[in-house]
Order: C-alpha cells, then sequence, then structure tokens
C-alpha cells in the first residue's frame, strides 16, 4: 500500500501563495502566508468581504493544508463606510419612496442599527383597516 508524502510547510506555503497568485478575485499584494504544521495562516488587508471569502477558498483547494486559521481584515474603502445615522435615514429614504404606502399613513418608523439590527415599520397599506408589523432581524 502506498503511503502519501506530506509536503514540508515551505513546499504548502508556495501551494498556497501559487494558488492565491492565480484566483482572479484575489489581490496577493496584500494578503501573508504563513505555514506550521499543516496549518496556514492567512493575514493581511483586503478590500471587500468578498476577497476575504475567495482567498480562503482557494487555501481550501491546496493539497495538505489541514487548517486555515483567517487573520486576514477587510479595509472597506471610506466611501463604503456608512455610520448608524445614515443607515436609520436610508432605511427611512427606502420607506417613503414605497409606492405601496400613502403618504401620512404610516404609525410609525423606527430604526436602529449595530451589532443587533432592527427596522420596524408599523401602519396601515392602501388605506386598509387591518394593521400590519413587519420587522428584519440579521441572521
Amino acid at each position: 500500500m502506498k503511503t502519501i508524502a506530506e509536503k514540508t510547510d515551505t513546499e504548502l506555503k508556495n501551494d498556497v501563495l501559487a494558488e492565491l497568485k492565480y484566483e482572479p478575485g484575489v489581490n496577493i499584494s496584500e494578503i501573508g502566508v504563513l505555514v506550521q504544521d499543516g496549518a496556514v495562516t492567512l493575514n493581511g488587508f483586503v478590500t471587500n468581504y468578498g476577497e476575504k471569502w475567495n482567498a480562503v477558498v482557494a487555501t481550501k483547494r491546496v493539497a495538505g493544508v489541514r487548517a486555515i486559521p483567517d487573520d486576514i481584515v477587510v479595509k472597506l474603502a471610506s466611501l463604503l463606510i456608512r455610520t448608524d445615522g445614515d443607515i436609520a435615514g436610508a432605511a427611512a429614504n427606502q420607506i417613503s419612496w414605497l409606492s405601496a404606502l400613502q403618504k401620512g399613513r404610516s404609525r410609525y418608523w423606527s430604526a436602529t442599527a449595530g451589532s443587533t439590527w432592527k427596522a420596524k415599520w408599523s401602519g396601515v397599506f392602501n388605506g386598509a383597516d387591518s394593521r400590519r408589523t413587519y420587522s428584519s432581524w440579521p441572521a
């Protein structure tokens, strides 16, 4: 029976770097790779969560990887960073544009953001007498 020779940490690191280099969704210039006993640690900075995800998926494709501690930090562009007030204002603006709601008919609109985001609207739709409440919670 044949046994598969294990890769050294240097070989594994080179294989992971090669895989990341050819992954189109990853900019390898800001990602570092450390390998110890088959555990591949990814660190550095990326510009979005998709790039972070693609880096981890590409690393999983390399034979010999036993674990992937992911220390990649997502640094969003300053234009993409939104405060709680920005999110609440955008939610209120979206409600005001909804054609299903008649102006002045909503009872209240409240939005809070942060670690537990909740948006709630309670009121009357299209002049109907039945009251409905809609809530959105994070997954």
